[in-house]
């Protein structure tokens, strides 16, 4: 599977990049919920759960990659927000999750009110900055 298709290493290391794949960590998270349901894990064979697990993790990655691709005009963003973005040619939300916290503040008139407008937009499409620590948005 190619990168696209997994989404990347979900915690890449600093050094080697490699780590488990985005689909695999929703994979997993969707599994949790699976047997957290105890009535569910009783009805159906870890196989089963298994593909269900992987259907759903496919489908946020679908979600992911509609949300990621659309123009930053589409998180409604305050006339600042967007110039300051704009200024930078940051026009896309895919190009914004790829910036970290401070890349932002260092956009001239860009202040932490700003920044917070942005990070609760992107927060309200379960999308964040990119984590300065490890490189992940």
């Amino acid at each position: 599977m190619t990168n696209k298709e997994t989404g990347g290493p979900a915690f890449p290391t600093a050094h080697n990049g490699t780590g488990m794949e985005l689909l695999d960590y929703f994979a997993a998270k969707a599994m949790q919920g699976y047997c957290a349901n105890f009535k569910w894990v009783g009805e159906v064979s870890v196989q089963r759960t298994a593909e269900a697990a992987y259907s759903v993790a496919k489908a946020m990655m679908k979600a992911r990659e509609v949300i990621t691709g659309r123009k930053i005009e589409d998180l409604m963003l305050t006339a600042r927000a967007e110039n300051c973005l704009n200024s930078q040619n940051i026009c896309t939300i895919e190009q914004l999750v790829k910036q970290t916290p401070n890349d932002l503040l260092r956009i001239s008139s860009m202040g932490r009110k700003t920044l917070i407008e942005i990070q609760e937009a992107l927060a309200a499409h379960g999308l964040k900055l990119r984590d300065p620590r490890n490189g992940n948005p």
